[in-house]
């Protein structure tokens, strides 16, 4: 059912009277720089996305938004970073899939990774890629699964970074396959990607950007996608879901955080910012050449993916061991 105009004129007399009330306790937001903590190094979708973000806000709004890298501690040194800042809308942060990972295998998490924050808006998701060598024998993940369970022990999988969506793909795989496959633990992408090419490891779970040069060169092969539906890059790929996994559905994903107890009006305010940019042009194609999907979403629907994805990754590390290194 559509909403009425006279819904949508109440919508928007309430959203101009938290802005007012907003307005008279902490002045016509922003009225300063915004700081945008990205926990992870220059360079990457997180910084990327956070800073064609913070362009197009600061561009509406007439304030700088400026993007601080703070690497380190599988994200746990900028997310903590987020969680400790004060409440007044002028810092904020990008986490991404770790971010539902961490409170289940880091050691002393020094924030709760609900309480101490804030939804402020869902960005986007990347699905990974099921790779292999390409003479390797399995031509589909049901292939793979049966040669697993003849080899137990007897094949490895390559980890670019640990608690990456690779990783915490492949364990949810041999989770609901009932095979044994080992990890091995690499310091990036390139060498992870030249062993399984050589066919000293086996497998391994890329982002499509990644995976696709080589996918196209005949260098690896592509079995499945771990979204819910075909990235549009490598649409012939069937989709774990198609190949048999019912419910198996895993991505990269970034959104967007304040710390806890910053006002609804201000989160309010970001969110309908994000929302905007995320609806420009330039910013929907650089990150859909980075194999990102745009989701976009407010604060509930973030609340609600965080909900199901910390519900998610508390099962799968009760049943399984996750390492960052």
């Amino acid at each position: 059912m559509k909403p009425t105009f006279k819904a949508v004129a109440v919508k928007a007399v309430a959203i101009a009277g938290m802005l007012l009330a907003a307005a008279q306790v902490f002045g016509a937001y922003p009225d300063k720089p915004v700081k945008v903590i990205v926990p992870y190094a220059a360079g990457g979708g997180a910084d990327t996305a956070s800073r064609l973000i913070s362009q197009k806000l600061a561009a509406a709004w007439n304030q700088p938004f400026v993007v601080e890298n703070r690497p380190g501690g599988n994200a746990v040194i900028g997310t903590s970073a987020i969680a400790k800042a004060a409440p007044d809308g002028y810092t904020i942060g990008m986490v991404i899939s770790a971010h539902a990972v961490n409170p289940f295998v880091a050691k002393d998490l020094p924030y709760d990774s609900v309480k101490d924050f804030e939804p402020v808006s869902f960005v986007a998701r990347m699905p990974g890629v099921l790779l292999v060598p390409p003479e390797f024998p399995a031509k589909s993940l049901g292939d793979l699964v049966a040669m697993a369970k003849r080899q137990p022990k007897g094949l490895f999988y390559a980890v670019p970074g640990g608690l990456t969506n690779g990783h915490v793909s492949m364990e949810m795989l041999k989770l609901a396959a009932g095979i044994d496959v080992t990890a091995v633990m690499f310091k990036g992408g390139a060498p992870a990607t030249t062993e399984v090419i050589s066919g000293r490891v086996q497998m391994m779970i890329a982002a499509p950007p990644a995976a696709m040069p080589f996918v196209q060169s005949g260098k690896l092969k592509a079995l499945a996608t771990t979204g819910a539906t075909r990235p549009k890059s490598l649409d012939q790929l069937p989709t774990f879901i198609e190949a048999g996994f019912a419910g198996f559905e895993t991505y990269e994903w970034f959104g967007m955080l304040a710390p806890a107890h910053t006002p609804a009006a201000i989160v309010d305010q970001l969110s309908g910012g994000i929302a905007a940019a995320l609806k420009d042009e330039k910013v929907i194609d650089t990150l859909s050449k980075l194999g990102l999907e745009i989701v976009g979403g407010g604060p509930q629907d973030l609340r609600r993916f965080l909900d199901r994805e910390l519900s998610k990754m508390k099962t799968l590390t009760q049943a399984v061991k996750l390492d960052s290194e």
